[in-house]
């Protein structure tokens, strides 16, 4: 290699020693060590993670084969910004630079990468024949087009694939000088955004992001927003962990504890707040298994199970339990105050994993209101995402008619049709409980303004009465608004629970009123 260390080019004993010498400062080699236990100790080992005593080296570029890119190749070309995602050490011929790939410092990221699709992605591209399609490499190679990114697997094969800097950018200048904060990629928190993902995931083969952006998960609620860049009270702690991707990741994903200054420490405006984003749900470094066992359903390394099906519960510490429920429940389920009790505001808008669990909160030590009641709904096999992610891949795809990925979460009728058949005519039957449910409610709202007045029943925040006109009110009409409202804002008009929803609308319907 280079003559002051005394090595030859494309010598294994490079590995830790030039590394040593170069960012500690030590002379020598550290003490002898045999990391993956193949009897070749890691100064001499061409790929020191895995085990691999014959020390195969196919393309005799330094880099054992068990460690290589999934495709065969030479290396030569990695000197550049990009230094791939391999443990490999390359040395700048101009330059006598030493670059490493991002394995050798974050072997356990890398071992995780490896097993997801993102690794593979090349691999997708050779099975079919487009390799060299130059329409395809940008999303499936690592900085095609760039300076330093994939060129070809004769020189650049350490960069197939979707890898770190895919997604974290060129780690070039990274490890030129690793004790440089300011070379460090951006990393945790600073890749919550959508549109990093939404860089590849989109247009007709993969709609994702557009179809994310056209979802209430990409809007930034502009009330709940002014109040976390202000850093009012709770509304980071509380409200940021299921409107902010950066308070979800924080404290949902990396348990990490924040306060209400967050943002404005930061000094983060609005305008640069993430809604709820693709990290947020999916885990773009490892497979998780999650939903892997769903018929038809690929590993999307999604954080948490997608279903699961508790039984109902009535105390609200279970029914405000994000740990209940599966990945859409973390956010989708009551409030902790949401009991008919309260009085300031109604239940907040996000029930659908109670309502569709059939049940309901209730004061600690108070009955409940009706019996819990469980649906078929309940039970269907993708949760949620059977109604409001409804997949379908085109044939072929176009512009026209795009593969459908479900991210805009709007209910398809067609995710009906496995239970319910043509001849039932769900889009008829479905509209008939709907409109059942909103004549119904409208009744309710009548008979709470005959018995207490118009908007004298309401809740303080909806121009009701102040404290003391609230204790005045009656059990049984606090009662009855919580279920009108408990209906109403689960927003699916009794789809989602019909049974239980025909026993919430009885009970309001019946309750004596003063």
């Amino acid at each position: 290699m280079h003559e002051r260390f005394g090595l030859r080019l494309g010598s294994t004993k490079i590995r830790l020693c030039v590394l040593a010498l170069l960012w500690a400062g030590v002379t020598g080699c550290p003490p002898v060590s045999d990391s993956d236990g193949d009897g070749i100790p890691d100064t001499e080992d061409n790929c020191p993670d895995v085990a691999n005593p014959d020390q195969a080296d196919s393309d005799d570029d330094g880099v054992g084969d068990v460690c290589e890119s999934p495709v065969a190749g030479g290396n030569s070309g990695v000197t550049g910004q990009y230094v791939s995602a391999q443990a490999q050490v390359v040395v700048d011929p101009e330059t006598n630079d030493v670059r490493v790939g991002c394995a050798f410092c974050h072997p356990s990221a890398h071992a995780e990468w490896e097993e997801t699709g993102h690794a593979r992605a090349f691999q997708a591209l050779l099975d079919v024949g487009q390799a060299d399609n130059t329409a395809c490499l940008p999303c499936h190679t690592t900085g095609f087009g760039q300076p330093g990114g994939y060129q070809n697997l004769e020189t650049t094969a350490a960069l197939a694939g979707v890898q770190c800097e895919s997604c974290h950018g060129p780690g070039g200048p990274h490890v030129s000088n690793i004790m440089d904060p300011a070379l460090r990629p951006p990393a945790g928190v600073e890749m919550v955004s959508a549109a990093i993902c939404g860089t590849c995931h989109q247009q007709v083969h993969h709609s994702l992001y557009e179809e994310w952006q056209a979802s209430a998960h990409a809007l930034v609620t502009p009330t709940v927003a002014e109040g976390m860049v202000a850093g009012e009270v709770a509304r980071v702690t509380n409200c940021g962990q299921c409107h902010s991707g950066e308070i979800n990741f924080l404290t949902r994903i990396q348990g990490e504890p924040v306060t209400d200054a967050f943002f404005v420490d930061r000094g983060t405006t609005v305008e640069q707040l993430n809604a709820i984003g693709c990290v947020n749900c999916h885990d773009p470094h490892a497979v998780t298994n999650n939903g892997t066992s769903l018929a038809g359903h690929i590993d999307t390394q999604l954080r948490f199970p997608l279903v699961v099906n508790p039984p109902p519960a009535d105390a609200i510490t279970q029914a405000s339990d994000p740990d209940r429920f599966g990945l859409c429940g973390k956010c989708h389920l009551v409030r902790d105050d949401d009991v008919w009790t309260k009085t300031a505001r109604p239940p907040h808008h996000s029930m659908q994993s109670n309502m569709l669990n059939g049940e309901m909160p209730v004061p600690d030590g108070t009955a409940q209101l009706v019996i819990n009641r469980q649906h078929a709904h309940t039970f269907t096999e993708r949760g949620c995402a059977t109604c409001h992610m409804y997949r379908e891949e085109a044939a072929p795809a176009s512009a026209e008619a795009p593969n459908t990925s479900g991210h805009n979460m709007e209910m398809n009728l067609q995710s009906c049709l496995p239970c319910h058949p043509p001849t039932q005519n769900i889009q008829a039957r479905l509209s008939a409980l709907q409109d059942s449910v909103t004549a119904r409610l409208n009744n309710i709202r009548s008979r709470l303004d005959g018995a207490v007045g118009a908007n004298a029943w309401e809740y303080t925040s909806n121009g009701g009465p102040n404290a003391t006109g609230q204790a005045a009110l009656s059990d049984n009409v606090k009662q009855v608004r919580f279920v009108y409202y408990y209906i109403l804002y689960d927003g699916s008009l009794g789809t989602h629970n019909p049974a239980y929803t025909d026993r919430l609308l009885t009970f309001a319907e019946f309750l004596p009123l003063p």
